[in-house]
């Protein structure tokens, strides 16, 4: 395997990895958009499925997002007053006395068949 020097290769051309890795989640949350706006255009009720797992997969990622936030900076009033209300709003396994409608209830609901 040949290996090359610094000076046989130009770094300056080179897209930095932060870059590279911005234009990766764009397309990752394009792609995500384009997938929203294709299933809404849906009346079928897996679609109406999709749209929802899709939710909720995407309020997953926030909630792991702000709970990292909140062990690096302390913010009690984000866990209180955000994260906790977005877990409530996100799963029925949230652990809270809490009776408000949730992502996970609302999946079960339209798998049942019921109306949604």
């Amino acid at each position: 395997m040949r290996h090359f020097t610094e000076q046989e290769i130009n770094f300056d051309d080179m897209p930095s990895y932060e870059m590279r890795d911005a234009e990766i989640d764009e397309r990752r949350e394009m792609s995500a958009i384009e997938r929203i706006e294709a299933l809404s255009e849906s009346d079928d009720e897996g679609a109406a499925l999709e749209l929802l797992y899709t939710a909720q997969e995407h309020m997953l990622t926030a909630i792991e997002a702000l709970r990292k936030y909140v062990e690096v900076t302390g913010d009690r009033h984000t866990e209180a007053y955000i994260l906790d209300h977005l877990v409530i709003m996100t799963t029925a396994n949230h652990g809270f006395m809490s009776r408000n409608a949730n992502i996970e209830q609302l999946i079960a609901n339209v798998e049942r068949g019921e109306d949604y």
